[in-house]
């Protein structure tokens, strides 16, 4: 792996999963940034989206999550109509480890479950950007806020069932998000 940046609460989570061999080989490269998935940034309505910070957040649903995405400052791009220089996250990965509270039957994954974590796939990257934008995120380079036209997102995981963590079995969860 290039230059790691981790952010401020985001170690814990990386010891977890980098000391998993799966989840590790799925890093993105080069040049990566580990960000926790809960932290204490309000979104301006007073709530940190409850469902993630208490009902899915503990070791029985989702006992770890974690954001990876490019580094923007390492590679800044022409915006063509402004002519300035812009960052933007196109594309993040976010892992979860999944706990058996979560299963719909036997020890797969409910399918309402795995569409709330693509739904917050999407949610995480629209919320990098803008954080970027504002400066909550620090950056080489300043960004500007850039509109998206269209987001398709990759389910990456096997299109075997989404298997969780009981019975002593690892069950873990990788989603990405584009921006094109």
């Amino acid at each position: 792996m290039s230059v790691l940046k981790v952010m401020p609460g985001g170690q814990r989570e990386l010891d977890h999963f980098f000391d998993i061999p799966w989840c590790r080989e799925r890093f993105p490269h080069p040049n990566p940034v580990v960000a926790p998935r809960l932290d204490n940034k309000q979104d301006g309505r007073g709530s940190t989206g409850k469902l993630f910070s208490n009902t899915l957040n503990s070791p029985s649903t989702i006992s770890h999550r974690i954001v990876l995405y490019h580094n923007p400052s390492s590679s800044p791009t022409l915006n063509p109509k402004s002519k300035k220089r812009w960052l933007r996250v196109e594309t993040c990965s976010v892992f979860y480890d999944l706990g058996d509270g979560v299963c719909g039957f036997g020890d797969i994954c409910h399918g309402g479950v795995q569409a709330t974590l693509l739904d917050d796939v999407m949610g995480v990257l629209g919320t990098l950007n803008a954080r970027l934008q504002h400066g909550m995120i620090t950056t080489e380079v300043p960004g500007m806020l850039d509109l998206v036209a269209n987001i398709h997102p990759r389910h990456q995981s096997s299109l075997s069932p989404t298997t969780t963590g009981s019975q002593g079995n690892p069950g873990f969860l990788k989603y990405g998000g584009d921006i094109r």
